[in-house]
């Protein structure tokens, strides 16, 4: 019997609270959410569609409730501004979350101290590391360090294992490319050794 009511007729009869009627509106007007969404969803794909079909009950709930007949506005406009109003907030707070994301994060080439050459990335671990393969490394460096006697070849070894080119050492350092290449050789001589 009720489906042969117009929407004017539901919307009375949902106002007095009528649960028929509201379930008719909401189904009559879903086309509405469908269209909305698949048209929304292509440009922001962290739509999530309960997200939406919620936003989507709340707009037919403000239509029924702040729809004015003296308005000369139809219900189904009404219908169509509230629910997509709503689910258009949905983007705008889901791209807000997004933003404040990049806005609050800090760059791994922030510097930590004016005073020393420390910036963010130095201080983050690597998780993957063995302890135990991490205390090994050390050992090696400096027992590397002590065979080495040229001042050069020791800023050569450290940045290199700071993983520099050769063309920013050399850009550092103020020599060519051969030099730097030489004495990466000779280091590698010296210290072949330790790995014997």
């Amino acid at each position: 019997m009720i489906e042969n009511f117009n929407e004017y007729e539901l919307l009375y009869m949902a106002r007095q609270k009528d649960e028929l009627a509201l379930q008719m509106l909401i189904s009559q007007f879903q086309p509405i959410f469908y269209k909305t969404f698949y048209q929304l969803k292509p440009s922001w794909s962290f739509l999530d569609y309960d997200e939406c079909y919620q936003a989507y009950l709340i707009g037919l709930n403000n239509a029924l409730y702040y729809y004015r007949e003296d308005k000369r506005t139809r219900f189904g406009n009404f219908v169509y501004l509230c629910t997509t109003r709503e689910i258009k907030a949905i983007i705008r707070k889901e791209s807000s979350k997004k933003d404040s994301v990049l806005f609050n994060a800090a760059s791994f080439d922030k510097k930590l101290c004016d005073s020393e050459e420390l910036y963010l990335i130095d201080t983050i671990s690597d998780c993957h590391v063995d302890p135990l393969e991490a205390v090994k490394a050390k050992s090696l460096k400096k027992q590397a360090y002590k065979l080495l006697d040229n001042e050069i070849d020791k800023k050569i070894l450290t940045m290199r294992l700071q993983g520099y080119s050769y063309k920013e050492m050399s850009g550092k350092i103020g020599c060519s490319n051969k030099t730097i290449d030489n004495s990466l050789q000779r280091i590698k001589r010296k210290i072949h050794c330790l790995f014997d």
